[in-house]
């Protein structure tokens, strides 16, 4: 049983930006999964805090602000480092505040290293974010994550829990993951809605099977989750387009299934599966050199990529569950 790593997105003043490295490394050995802004130098980073011209032009020329909204999207949390700033304790300025909101918006569990400062003309609304305030104690970071209901997913693929994560956290039902490999019983690549629907119901099948040993029945899951990639052909003028099947069972034994469409393969790539490559997740990994098995960020040019599609059957499947 493989668990997942959550990620943490560090936030707070540019001035912290040597805290924010030490930080991370704190976080890291703890077994999470970090994203700071990008930071070569801390005395360079800290030009970026204030409101002088230079600031407003790096934040400008960064997209800073967009660039920390896409770190936030894809973390299941954020750490506020609000040290003490000119003078005044537990600090968070305009920009962290953006940070916050944003957070809070997406559903985010957003931490605090100390208490806000009372003056903050934005103390209220630093507030009603419900942060959960660590004072300066980042195990209280891994105790949170440990004390979340579990999900089991029939796989250990990495964009397939992280996927899931964040859409339970999208659904403000966040959920620490655990995945097992099993077999679908069907084809490495399901060439229908419903043979990859088999597939997803095979997976979890087995997945319930696996857990009748002691040790993991002991884990007493609270959500079990299969997702399933597969092809079908729609238009006869075009070649097979992706899909995903997600199909989940509650703690009560309801089972809820969610679809979700993908784009069209390009034939070039098609003709290589199955007679060269498994699938084609393989094929973008070994000919094209890409980390993940996505070959939707190939084919799109980085518009779109496989998790869209993945967290776009979970939240289908959601909607309809119990």
């Amino acid at each position: 049983m493989l668990r997942y790593s959550p990620t943490i997105t560090i936030c707070g003043s540019m001035m912290f930006a040597t805290e924010m490295l030490s930080t991370k490394e704190q976080l890291i050995k703890s077994g999470l999964r970090v994203q700071i802004p990008e930071i070569k130098d801390p005395e360079d980073a800290a030009l970026e805090s204030g409101n002088a011209d230079i600031a407003i032009d790096r934040k400008i020329h960064r997209e800073y602000i967009r660039a920390h909204y896409m770190l936030i999207s894809q973390s299941e949390a954020i750490i506020v480092l609000n040290h003490e700033k000119k003078g005044t304790r537990g600090y968070i300025g305009g920009h962290t505040l953006m940070e916050l909101g944003f957070a809070h918006t997406m559903h985010r569990r957003i931490f605090l290293w100390e208490s806000p400062d009372p003056n903050s003309p934005y103390y209220a609304e630093i507030l009603a974010t419900q942060p959960l305030v660590i004072h300066r104690d980042l195990s209280k970071i891994s105790k949170y994550f440990d004390s979340l209901p579990t999900a089991f997913i029939t796989s250990e693929s990495d964009l397939k829990m992280q996927g899931l994560s964040l859409t339970l956290c999208d659904a403000k039902m966040p959920h620490q993951i655990f995945g097992k490999k099993v077999p679908s019983g069907v084809t490495e690549e399901p060439m229908t809605f419903e043979e990859t629907y088999a597939g997803a119901r095979g997976r979890l099948v087995n997945l319930k099977k696996s857990l009748q040993t002691a040790e993991e029945h002991e884990a007493k899951p609270d959500l079990l989750v299969s997702i399933e990639g597969g092809n079908h052909k729609i238009l006869k003028a075009h070649n097979y387009w992706g899909h995903h099947v997600c199909v989940m069972e509650n703690r009560d034994g309801h089972q809820s299934a969610g679809v979700s469409q993908d784009i069209e393969i390009p034939q070039y790539m098609w003709d290589k599966v199955p007679s060269q490559y498994a699938d084609l997740g393989v094929l973008v990994q070994q000919e094209y050199g890409t980390k993940s098995k996505d070959p939707l960020v190939y084919i799109s040019k980085g518009k779109i990529t496989r998790m869209q599609f993945i967290q776009d059957a979970v939240r289908n499947a959601l909607a309809v569950s119990s």
